[in-house]
């Protein structure tokens, strides 16, 4: 048999051969590159595309609103422009829009809960509680251990008077404050100093049960109610008061007794 002779190579073949390799596979890199480039220019492309359409429709949508924000104003124009009923009927609107605090109708139990609290009130400031429920509805900081009691019965607390008045406001109007929850209230007044000032008093609580109200207009309302005494003997007592609406409250501007 004829004896194979061994393939030899030279080395420059070797180096040819090496870097036709190299270049076919920097080939296929580039043309990967390539397709993952062309693909993220087609994404980036219909991102655009959408973009371009959503501020084309933002473009509409504010024509639109200006076009028919344009007519409003028209007609507006127009029917003041119009005859004396027109102009008397938009005149009543605008009034019912800008109701004051007066004219606020208020539903019943709110005006139940105001002349309850309002009654409440009024029983503890009959024996000289009042601070005392004030405090404990939260309204009020008051301890009678800090009271400085004169020799003709004058009471000087550590309540400023201010104080007093802003709890006070949580249940009835400035009017109402002012007739009756000041000085002709067992002596209650401002001293020098802006504290609170009150005569020595006490007696027997007398708690009101609010049987029925009605309503008179928006504003104004009677009551029936009943007290308990002391010996038991429950006494049976009417109201009429008017409500107003005060920091968004609904609290008693006037209350007097009244046959019903």
């Amino acid at each position: 048999m004829e004896e194979k002779k061994p393939i030899k190579m030279s080395l420059t073949t070797f180096f040819l051969i090496l870097a036709i390799l190299v270049i076919i596979i920097l080939v296929c890199v580039v043309y990967i590159d390539k397709q993952k480039y062309d693909s993220n220019v087609e994404e980036l492309e219909k991102d655009i595309s959408n973009m371009q359409n959503n501020i084309d429709n933002l473009h509409k949508e504010i024509a639109n609103n200006n076009a028919s924000n344009t007519e409003s104003d028209n007609l507006n124009n127009n029917t003041n422009s119009s005859g004396n009923s027109n102009s008397n009927s938009v005149e009543k609107n605008n009034s019912n829009n800008t109701k004051t605090n007066d004219e606020i109708s208020f539903q019943n139990e709110q005006v139940k809960e105001a002349f309850e609290n309002y009654l409440d009130l009024v029983s503890y400031a009959s024996c000289d509680g009042l601070l005392e429920e004030l405090t404990e509805k939260g309204k009020l900081n008051y301890n009678s251990v800090e009271d400085e009691i004169l020799n003709d019965g004058t009471v000087i607390t550590k309540v400023k008077f201010d104080d007093y008045k802003n709890a006070m406001l949580n249940y009835v109007s400035e009017n109402e404050f002012e007739n009756n929850w000041t000085s002709t209230l067992l002596g209650i007044k401002e001293n020098d100093d802006g504290y609170l000032t009150k005569y020595q008093g006490g007696g027997w609580l007398n708690i009101y049960t609010v049987k029925s109200i009605n309503k008179v207009s928006d504003l104004k309302y009677t009551a029936k109610t009943s007290y308990a005494m002391e010996d038991d003997t429950t006494h049976d007592e009417n109201f009429s008061f008017t409500v107003k609406s005060y920091n968004g409250k609904c609290v008693i501007d006037s209350s007097s007794e009244a046959e019903l």
